[in-house]
This record gives C-alpha cells, structure tokens and sequence, in this order.
C-alpha cells in the first residue's frame, strides 16, 4: 500500500484532471507513461525486457524439469498418433521470446517424435541460430486466430493437431478481460479430449503473500494494466472460456505453478457422461456422486456459481470473532479456506469422506478425512461437543442417509451462541413458477430410493425442522432461485454463472448418480438408462426452469 500511494500520487492527479472519473489500473498505466506498446516499439526495451524475464524465471526450474510432461503429454500423443507423429505436432509456446522453455524441452525429449513450434509477435534474430535446430518459427499475434489447426488426416484428431499450448509468464501483464481474449483464441483452436492448455504463472496464496509477490502484484498493475491471480481468480478467469478438468500443480519455487486445463465443449461433455468412468469413496456407500478430478472441477465451479448467486455471501450466519468453525462434506474445501480467509485468528476444520484434493490453504485451516457422525465419537480431540462458533454443510442432499441425526450431532458440537448452516437443494424443479418434475421418471425412482435408503430429497426446507427439534433458535431460511441457463441474467446477473453451470452440469451428473442411488432395488437396466436419458434432457437450458437452492440458519441457546 505504501508502494502504491508513493508512486501513485501523480498518477491519481493527472487521471483526474483528464476524465474525474473513477480510476482503473488501465489509466494507472497510461497516465504513467508506461505501456506495452512501448516495449513492441522500442528495440532496448524491448531487450531489456527479454533479459528481465530470463533473470526473472531463474527463481523458479523450468516447467518442463517439474510438470509429468511423460504421463500428461506424450504417452496419449503417441498412442493417438503411433506411427504417424512426426507430422503432427506435439508442443506449440505460444509468446515464447527467444525459446528458452520449448529449447528445454527439445533436449530433454529429443527421443519424441512431433513438431515444436515457437510463436512470438517480434522473433528475435537470436532466435534463428542453432539452438532452434528442429524447432519451427512462427511470427503470431496472441490477439489473432492461432495458426496451429494442421491438415493431417491420419486420426480421430486430425482437425487440430496440437496436443499442448504453452504460456509462460503472460498472463500478469494483461487484465482478465484481456487474458480471455488471447486465450480464446488458442481455446478456439484446441481439440476437446485431446488438446491441453498449460500456463506457467505465478498463483498467489490465498493469505501471507510475500512482499516480492505483492510488489510485483503493484508494479503490473500500474505499468501494464496486469494483476497477479489466486487459485479461484485462474478457476474462474479460465472457466469463464470453457476450460475444465484445471489441475494446478506447485513445483519448488516462490510462488510458481503450472496450471493444466482442456477445453469443454458441449458434444464432449455428452460423450464423457458416457464414457467416464468414474471412481467412488465407496460403490456401496451412501454417497452418489463421483471423487474423480472430473467431480472435483465441476465443484469447484458450482462453488464459484453459489457464491455468485448469493451475491458473494458465502455464509449467512451472523459471526463475531469466531474460534473454531467446521466444514461438514467439504469437498474440494473451497468454502473451507474461504472461512480461513475470512477468519485468520480462528482454527477451520473441513471434513470430508475422500480426501481433500491438494492446493494451497489458509494455515489456520485443517482437513479430516471420515463420516462426521463416526467423527463425533472417534475424534473428540479436534471435535469436542460444547465448543464450535460455526458449523456448516453445503449440498449434502446426495449423501446423507440420517438427517435428524446429522443435525442433532452437528448442534451438539455448537457452544452456546453458536450458529449451524445448512445450504441445500430439494429435489423440485419448477417451469415458470409451476412445480414440473412430478411426472419424470428418474426424480420418481429417486424418490423411491430415498424412502429406502434414507435420503432426504427435500432436506432444503426440512432443515428447518430438523434444528427446530434439535433445540436450535432464531431459525430462518433464505431461498435463491437457480435457473437453467442464462436466459434470466439480463434481469438477475448473479444467476449467470450458476445457470450455465445448472445446464451444463447437472444432467451429467445424474447420468453418473442414478444408477449408484437406485442400485439394489430391483430396476432393470433398461429403466435406468432411460432415467439416465430422461434426466440429461429433463434438466437441459430452458426458459423458465429453476430449482430452488436454501440457506438455513439456527442459534444453539
């Protein structure tokens, strides 16, 4: 901050005497004097700014010597391209200066066959000796549609023949907007299932930055209008292009990772439902839903949407200088470490049945891998009865089997004062305001699932009654309508991204759930592949069609 206010003061006062309008670090760069333009025009800068990046990239080995470049990359290259992988390509460095990364990779995997192909705007005449031997040159404009969509016609995949686009320290110099429109274009240009976008950029933690991470944070966003990014600010910025399955991966080094995705696309997503297979904490258990990488992206982002949705409050209960707060069902933990962030004086529990993908984490923030109503026995260590300011549940609609018993337990962990939150679904979709879905198979076979196994489809508005009867007051429900694409955010913008994620998503996600949930219970084959296609459609964009989300609150006396 000090850094900023010393360097801005003129800048601030230039801006204002230009346009009193309000300030964005585009104009922090231009009243400034600095621009990327200046770089593009001016040869010393120009160098200058390649030897400054060279040094800069010292601090960190090569993405190439930390990612599994063998297992991610080259194994399916060469089993899709088998004999004929000389002619398709294999790595394209898109803005990559003078070489330096795919140079590191050609002589790392000399034995691979496949093209390598270096992009660059301004192709440096050091770049034409011989260290590029074997490796293609490309003049291109990350602005302008990527070149590398190939002819061959050997394989399935022969329409675009990448199998990896790289960057590396691109994306802190321009705004998200700007990152969009450049990604885009290579996006455009990648082959769902097959194609893979690898970023190598700089992942700021969620809390305790260092001063060098956040003095850079400040000098990019004065000088080129940039900024530096958290794990959710990559999630959302690359999901917002129709990237998934990102995976971030942290090699040694200050602040540096490789952040992997692929591009979604909506027949793709179709075929996986079909042809995944994913895995389970248990086939048998209670739990309906998968704990594959697949899953665990489409968290993340629905985590992303409900925040959205709820206009950025996370929680509703009314906390004050919590101690101890505990996630129930926490999944890839996003909430978790929202409530690290939140509370930095305050010790944060996250339970799940699997275990909790790794990423960075607030400190203050613990994981506990097991069933909370086992936990409640087994563990009285961290979960002794009397002493939680907070517990919290998000969507366990598709897992819990004893709802009179999960919140009785979770109370008892509340000290007086405290506060439980349920947020949750019931299983009731609705077409311009009228309840829609009684007549669908698949919701009628999950209902009679549920009066077997235990379930409680409509956990959303019961909540209420289960804190009620386990003593709980200053019991309220809020509702949010959650729609079925986009077609309501002209009117409502926070429904954007959870819409497109609910049509998107959802029936994918029964496709993989129904045949767990009804299993045991005597339904042919035929029946469930029915319920299966019937859900996929069922819950497919349509004007007018939600399904309610709940959030409920209650105060242990």
């Amino acid at each position: 901050m000090c850094v900023r206010m010393a360097t801005g003061m003129r800048i601030f006062r230039i801006i204002n005497e230009r346009d009193p309008q309000p300030i964005s670090s585009a104009a922090l760069a231009d009243a400034s004097g600095a621009s990327k333009s200046m770089i593009a025009q001016n040869p010393t800068a120009g160098e200058n700014f390649q030897t400054y990046m060279r040094s800069f990239q010292i601090r960190s080995p090569p993405w190439v010597d930390t990612f599994p470049v063998q297992e991610q990359i080259i194994n399916f290259f060469q089993q899709t391209h088998a004999d004929k992988a000389t002619d398709a390509v294999l790595l394209v460095d898109v803005a990559g200066g003078r070489g330096q990364d795919i140079i590191h990779f050609r002589q790392k995997f000399q034995h691979v066959p496949g093209r390598l192909v270096l992009q660059d705007k301004s192709i440096a005449p050091a770049t034409s000796k011989g260290s590029l031997d074997g490796i293609e040159v490309q003049t291109y404009d990350f602005f302008t549609p990527q070149p590398i969509q190939g002819e061959s016609q050997s394989t399935r995949y022969s329409s675009i023949r990448a199998r990896a686009y790289t960057f590396h320290h691109i994306f802190s110099d321009w705004s998200d907007d700007a990152s969009a429109k450049i990604l885009s274009k290579t996006v455009a240009a990648m082959t769902p299932g097959y194609s893979k976008l690898l970023l190598h950029e700089l992942i700021l933690p969620s809390e305790n930055c260092s001063w060098q991470d956040a003095a850079l944070d400040i000098i990019v966003m004065t000088s080129f209008s940039g900024q530096h990014r958290s794990e959710n600010e990559w999630r959302s910025l690359l999901a917002s292009i129709g990237l998934q399955n990102i995976t971030f991966w942290y090699p040694p080094g200050l602040g540096n990772g490789i952040i992997e995705a692929v591009r979604g696309d909506p027949d793709t997503v179709e075929s996986d439902a079909r042809t995944r297979n994913p895995t389970y904490h248990t086939r048998e258990g209670d739990y309906a839903l998968p704990n594959d990488s697949i899953e665990y992206d489409r968290l993340s982002d629905q985590a992303l949407g409900l925040s959205e949705l709820m206009h950025n409050n996370f929680i509703h209960a009314p906390l004050r200088s919590p101690s101890l707060l505990i996630d129930i069902g926490c999944g890839t933990g996003t909430v978790t470490c929202q409530l690290g962030s939140t509370y930095p004086a305050a010790q944060i529990y996250g339970i799940d049945l699997s275990p909790v993908p790794a990423h960075q984490k607030p400190s203050n923030v613990e994981y506990i891998q097991g069933d909370i109503r086992t936990l409640l026995d087994t563990d009285p260590r961290r979960l002794p009865p009397g002493t939680a300011d907070f517990v919290f549940s998000r969507l366990l609609i598709l897992g819990m089997t004893d709802w009179a018993g999960y919140i009785r337990g979770a109370a008892s962990l509340l000290k007086p004062g405290g506060w439980l939150e349920v947020q949750d679904y019931n299983m009731d979709y609705y077409l311009l305001g009228e309840h829609c879905s009684s007549s669908w198979g698949w919701v009628g076979a999950l209902e009679a699932a549920a009066e077997k196994k235990g379930w409680d489809l409509r956990c959303g508005t019961n909540a209420k009654k289960y804190m009620q009867d386990a003593g709980l007051v200053d019991v309220q429900t809020k509702r949010y309508a959650v729609p079925f694409g986009t077609w309501n955010a002209g009117n409502a913008p926070e429904t954007r991204r959870m819409g497109a994620h609910a049509a998107r998503e959802y029936g994918v996600m029964y496709w993989h759930a129904i045949p767990k949930m009804v299993a045991g219970l005597g339904f042919t084959d035929e029946q469930v592949q029915a319920w299966k296609w019937e859900a996929k459609r069922t819950l497919a964009q349509e004007v007018g069609k939600e399904i309610y989300f709940y959030v409920t609150v209650g105060r242990k006396v």
